[in-house]
């Protein structure tokens, strides 16, 4: 259909046939002629320890329509948790192939956060020393841009190009992202759908990773450093997602260790859940990509990850 106009309502008759105003067609014949520009401020309320609350969505006809919110830490310019609401249609979002472009606001003015993220650029050889990178990346395995609120997670298009903010992603070995990280993803979305239920979805980041250098030695990771040398744009420790139910007041949570490096040792030491993830009999890890990634009840998240956001929570989501 074609219109000039930037906003119109539009009714669904019955199935995929939609009304919008004397136009009468199906949904797929709807389309704009570019993607809409998502809204990025920072709100008056604060999040965990006074750290910036960042709320990102759409301003129409001057109501805001919001998609997700950050909790982000503008010293170390990093994300603590996104939150947002996963439904059962999502099983339904519109699917393209290949990605949007990463795009930030003036939250990352400290930095040129597009230049961070290249491989060239990332500091493994400034942090570990010379030639290190040689050890740790190649064409698979490199510190990519990890989605929080992955794409997948909104319906429309125009909502998926919102989840390209920069404050919705975090530094992420692409072995753990295109692994375990994406059959995690992809799960919950049938599980979800299956579920019948909407549930707000935690997806957060804790900790710095370590690598030994070229004296053995552990050093923190980060992708940049500000004007007194002091890491910034952590790579993070662990990425954790938790589900909620504020209905039935039910939550489970999910852990990733974000590395592929270490041993059985270092792996059973930061492992801190020993809830069962059989109990989710919808998530199958994906075991060959080198991570490890196990499942905790709120309680037992809460007690290790300080900015857990506090839930009434009272039996275990399944």
């Amino acid at each position: 259909m074609q219109s000039t106009r930037l906003t119109a309502e539009a009714h669904c008759i019955i199935n995929t046939t939609f009304r919008v105003e004397r136009w009468i067609g199906q949904f797929s014949d709807i389309r704009c002629n570019m993607l809409p520009t998502a809204n990025v401020e920072v709100i008056r309320e604060k999040c965990y320890a006074g750290n910036s609350l960042i709320r990102v969505g759409y301003n129409i006809q001057s109501k805001i329509y919001p998609l997700y919110e950050a909790c982000f830490d503008r010293n170390l310019l990093t994300t603590l948790y996104v939150k947002y609401q996963l439904t059962p249609a999502i099983v339904f979002h519109e699917f393209k192939q290949g990605s949007e472009k990463f795009y930030d606001s003036t939250l990352f003015k400290k930095v040129n956060i597009n230049k961070a993220y290249t491989q060239q650029s990332q500091q493994i050889d400034a942090i570990l020393g010379p030639e290190m990178h040689k050890k740790y990346t190649n064409k698979t395995q490199y510190i990519a841009r990890g989605h929080l609120a992955a794409r997948g997670d909104f319906i429309m298009r125009g909502q998926q190009a919102a989840s390209y903010h920069y404050v919705n992603s975090a530094p992420q070995w692409q072995r753990g992202n295109v692994g375990d990280w994406a059959a995690l993803e992809s799960a919950l979305r049938r599980r979800i759908n299956t579920y019948g239920s909407p549930v707000v979805v935690y997806t957060g980041t804790m900790g710095v990773m370590s690598l030994p250098d070229n004296t053995g030695q552990p050093r923190d990771l980060y992708l940049e450093f500000d004007e007194n040398n002091n890491g910034i744009l952590p790579v993070p420790l662990y990425f954790f997602k938790l589900v909620y139910d504020p209905v039935k007041k039910s939550a489970a949570a999910f852990v990733s260790i974000n590395s592929s490096f270490y041993n059985g040792t270092m792996v059973e030491r930061l492992t801190f859940c020993d809830a069962k993830c059989s109990r989710h009999a919808w998530l199958h890890w994906r075991r060959n990509d080198g991570t490890h990634s196990f499942c905790c009840d709120y309680a037992a998240l809460a007690a290790v990850v300080p900015h857990t956001p506090h839930l009434d929570v009272k039996e275990i989501f399944e």
